[in-house]
């Protein structure tokens, strides 16, 4: 049953991922992805069991993506636009830090 349970997870936060940056140019929809998945981290990790386990690891890690991260500050690097790419890779991480603390805190 669990493992049914971790796929589904992925799969829906998978399917979300790639809605957003289909609904949205490349990078805004990754950083959205990111961010949202994050303050949901934050949220999830107020509570304890097997359903953080499943929702974290397999919902939200499909959800959120470094990979993608990655390949959109290389590409914008890659079209001259390296001081977009690190303000890109920097407000994702401050932002994402952010988010999950005040889902925390939220959820406290």
């Amino acid at each position: 049953m669990t493992v049914s349970l971790v796929a589904v997870a992925a799969v829906m936060g998978g399917l979300a991922r790639w809605r957003l940056t289909v609904i949205s140019w490349r990078p805004l929809g990754t950083f959205v992805a990111n961010i949202t998945g994050a303050f949901a981290l934050g949220v999830l990790a107020a509570t304890a069991g097997d359903n953080q386990t499943i929702v974290g690891l397999a919902g939200l890690g499909a959800l959120t993506t470094v990979a993608g991260l990655v390949d959109d500050a290389v590409t914008m690097r890659e079209r001259g636009r390296a001081s977009s790419a690190n303000a890109y890779v920097v407000s994702t991480t401050v932002l994402g830090i952010m988010a999950a603390w005040i889902g925390l805190k939220l959820a406290l």
